[in-house]
């Protein structure tokens, strides 16, 4: 069965989902900031109604049709697993101590995500990190 929510080109037919998903990877500033692209496409004061913009936001972001349109849009900006992986380890390579423990603190909080456990080992620059892959619980 179709998906009713989207159009055959993966475009959302409610036109404020879209435009929220739009504003959501907008460059600048607000990049990902879900309660500003809920004030921008619902017309509120995002300083004034900002909890309410939270929590909206906060629900839009749990339906799978938004997230998928979410992923592509920022699939096609050249955000991706491969290129945050990438990223991630030029960061940890780098000497730059305190943005290797913040690049390590994200990859953490990005595999938790997933629900999978990894252990790495290594030196960097006087840091030892020991990395070991679990299997899901």
């Amino acid at each position: 069965m179709a998906n009713e929510e989207k159009e055959n080109d993966g475009t959302l037919n409610n036109l404020k989902w879209e435009a929220f998903c739009q504003e959501y990877v907008k460059p600048g500033e607000w990049f990902l900031n879900g309660g500003h692209a809920y004030s921008v496409v619902y017309g509120l004061d995002y300083e004034k109604d900002n909890d309410t913009c939270r929590v909206n936001a906060s629900k839009l972001l749990t339906n799978t049709n938004i997230m998928d349109r979410i992923m592509v849009f920022l699939s096609e900006g050249g955000l991706n697993d491969a290129t945050v992986a990438n990223r991630l380890r030029e960061i940890l390579l780098d000497d730059d101590k305190n943005a290797s423990l913040k690049a390590m603190d994200l990859y953490y909080k990005y595999i938790k995500r997933f629900g999978e456990k990894l252990e790495l080992s290594g030196d960097i620059s006087g840091i030892t990190i020991n990395v070991k892959k679990y299997d899901k619980e």
